[in-house]
């Protein structure tokens, strides 16, 4: 594992997890482990899930407590921050609220928004004005707009839209 190199130290080991995690991943992911953590786990699919961490050089997996499926939650590439909350953890108590640090990370997915195109029932193609209803007060180039509405993708989970360059074919 990459951090006996340095600042092994630091960290308390635990052999039957890093026994789990050499049975789950390769030689070669098991040599680029960073660090692994016990922590509670909150997201949409998940309400305060004991897991634990693992960090490698390029993702993030988590695992239950105690562990039996090693899952690949997020490679870095796709993280766009990790932010420190600054308060107590409400579901602790005691010397482990006080020593628990809470961080946020915010990544992409890769799975595109369901988006539905109403198509008029008298045209089996549509058409530009069918999509885009009464444009008489609006300011955006007919074209632009089909084109924002088509190829837009909103990212739920990151709260931002990416815009996709394509041309518009019907």
């Amino acid at each position: 594992m990459a951090w006996k190199a340095g600042n092994g130290e630091l960290f308390q080991k635990n052999s039957k997890f890093e026994s789990f995690l050499k049975r789950s991943i390769s030689d070669e992911a098991f040599e680029r482990v960073r660090a692994y953590e016990s922590c509670i786990v909150i997201s949409e699919k998940e309400n305060k899930a004991f897991k634990y961490v693992v960090l490698t050089d390029e993702k993030i997996y988590l695992t239950e407590n105690p562990p039996k499926t090693l899952q690949e939650v997020v490679h870095f590439k796709d993280v766009i921050s990790v932010d420190l909350v600054n308060e107590f953890p409400d579901f602790l108590v005691g010397q482990e609220r006080t020593n628990t640090q809470q961080i946020a990370v915010t990544y992409t997915t890769s799975e595109p928004r369901r988006r539905s195109l109403r198509r008029s029932k008298r045209s089996p193609r549509g058409s530009l004005t069918e999509l885009n209803g009464d444009r008489s007060n609006a300011s955006t180039p007919l074209g632009y707009s089909s084109s924002l509405d088509s190829n837009s993708i909103f990212h739920e989970d990151a709260g931002y839209g990416t815009q996709s360059s394509g041309s518009l074919s019907q």
